[in-house]
């Protein structure tokens, strides 16, 4: 994969997050989007990206609940029960492929 379409790949991903975390996201270079493997979300931490080099966290940002409620609505279209099969499965599939 070429590092323009992994950065592409990126920026289709960030789409399910929330508007400030997605902007923090969105500041990154192309290179560092190129090279994020991962987006970690946890309650009280900052959003962290997951590399080869490691974890890497955007420290302006603090994910809260109603974050995970919103990438959750997002992956989901606003229709968690639809996608309940593969909530008990512990994911679920974004627009794009992108597990959550």
């Amino acid at each position: 994969m070429t590092q323009m379409t992994a950065a592409g790949s990126f920026v289709q991903a960030v789409q399910a997050l929330p508007l400030r975390l997605r902007q923090e996201a969105l500041s990154l270079t192309e290179g560092e989007r190129a090279r994020t493997e991962e987006l970690r979300l946890r309650i009280g931490r900052a959003l962290y990206l997951t590399t080869p080099a490691g974890e890497t966290a955007l420290p302006q940002t603090r994910v809260i609940r109603s974050d995970l409620e919103q990438v959750l609505d997002r992956a989901t279209e606003f229709s968690r029960y639809a996608a309940s099969e593969t909530l008990r499965r512990g994911y679920v599939t974004a627009q794009g492929g992108f597990r959550i």
